[in-house]
């Protein structure tokens, strides 16, 4: 609603949420080129936008992994 996200990052977020919100960073580097961008711009467009909102990154990096705090996420939901 009020949380600028483009078309992209909604998708991105989707892919976390069907991911049980771990994606494999080789994925996510798949992902994010067939939509025309660089992985590491992507993830941090995303955390920059919603970082006002949870004053914490959505996005973190886990060895060869990205999750999400579900608990950001639900938040983000409220939002």
């Amino acid at each position: 609603s009020n949380i600028n996200l483009t078309e992209i990052h909604l998708t991105t977020l989707e892919l976390f949420t069907k991911n049980s919100f771990s994606v494999l960073q080789s994925e996510l580097e798949t992902f994010s080129k067939s939509k025309g961008v660089f992985k590491n711009q992507l993830i941090e467009s995303i955390n920059e936008i919603c970082y006002e909102i949870l004053d914490d990154i959505l996005i973190e990096e886990e060895d060869e992994f990205y999750t999400i705090n579900p608990d950001y996420y639900q938040k983000l939901l409220i939002k």
